[in-house]
């Protein structure tokens, strides 16, 4: 028996349909050495520093082009010194353990964004890196809840809406990333005009 399943969009996403994987990139004003975060990402793991984050690695991918060069790697998330696209910045991921707070607000879509975008800026400044405050990417890394149930005008509505809180005041403009469909579905948030 085939059933569709029941989804509302625009705020009324139900949980099953969230996103559980995404990642959120700032780009680095000046070059960053991504040796000069490997005793800060150690101290985090001993001192258990990220609060709600259990966090059990390093990973060293220098060696790699255009990738992860360094990456603490944690249950609920990664955190990335990230040379992809030959855009180096700070990435963001997070996996799994959403405790969304209810503050009032109901789109759990835009709750998972804002907790992304909010934990990219704090760890941005516990690492003391300059970050363009102009742009910065997210990707929904569960590929078949973006392409397949049509969600990209929800994604863009709610990457405005909580990118225009992290960029600032102004007009923040949203545009899917076309790469290659068989990559997550990212999208560029830009800061185009400001108030």
């Amino acid at each position: 028996m085939n059933q569709k399943a029941d989804l509302t969009v625009s705020g009324e996403i139900g949980q099953d349909y969230l996103p559980h994987r995404i990642k959120a990139k700032a780009f680095f004003q000046n070059p960053v050495d991504p040796e000069s975060v490997i005793p800060i990402f150690n101290r985090w793991i001993s001192d258990r520093t990220l609060e709600g984050h259990l966090m059990v690695d390093i990973a060293d991918y220098r060696h790699v082009p255009n990738g992860p060069s360094v990456m603490l790697v944690g249950h609920e998330a990664d955190i990335v010194i990230d040379h992809g696209d030959g855009r180096p910045g700070l990435a963001y991921i997070r996996k799994r353990n959403w405790q969304e707070k209810n503050n009032g607000q109901s789109d759990a879509l835009s709750s998972r964004i804002r907790i992304v975008l909010n934990w990219l800026v704090k760890t941005a400044k516990e690492l003391n890196l300059t970050i363009n405050s102009n742009e910065l990417s997210l990707w929904f890394q569960d590929r078949l809840f973006a392409r397949q149930l049509g969600l990209v005008p929800d994604l863009t509505e709610a990457i405005n809406q909580e990118a225009s809180i992290v960029l600032g005041k102004g007009r923040v403009e949203v545009a899917p990333i076309q790469i290659d469909t068989r990559r997550a579905l990212g999208f560029n948030a830009r800061l185009v005009e400001t108030n």
